[in-house]
């Protein structure tokens, strides 16, 4: 299953301080998320920006029609954990469109 992605970025001048395993494992969780809920014939829009000393990423996708699956969000929460370890923050929110917000602190150079 192909997916478009659009994404808008701000150059990263700085470092982020992060476990790689875990922060990969929140990517996974969403990626997996987007296979199994989002309307493949729209595109995934993915936007970084930095805002004085946090990273931020946004990941938003229309729902598919299969948004009536049932789901434990157990790996949201999950993902929401991983980003507490890290100082930062895991907001999501599902109406027609699925959104995530990722915040992180940066460190710039």
């Amino acid at each position: 299953k192909g997916f478009k992605i659009e994404r808008k970025a701000e150059p990263i001048l700085g470092s982020l301080e992060l476990d790689v395993d875990l922060i990969l494992r929140v990517f996974n969780n969403l990626s997996s998320n987007i296979i199994k809920y989002a309307d493949s014939k729209e595109s995934i829009r993915v936007r970084c920006r930095i805002e004085g000393e946090n990273l931020h990423l946004y990941f938003e996708n229309q729902i598919g029609e299969k948004e009536s699956m049932d789901s434990t969000e157990i790996g949201l929460k999950t993902c929401e954990k991983i980003m507490k370890m890290h100082n930062g923050t895991f907001a999501w929110s599902k109406g027609e469109s699925f959104t995530v917000k990722i915040s992180l602190p940066y460190k710039q150079k």
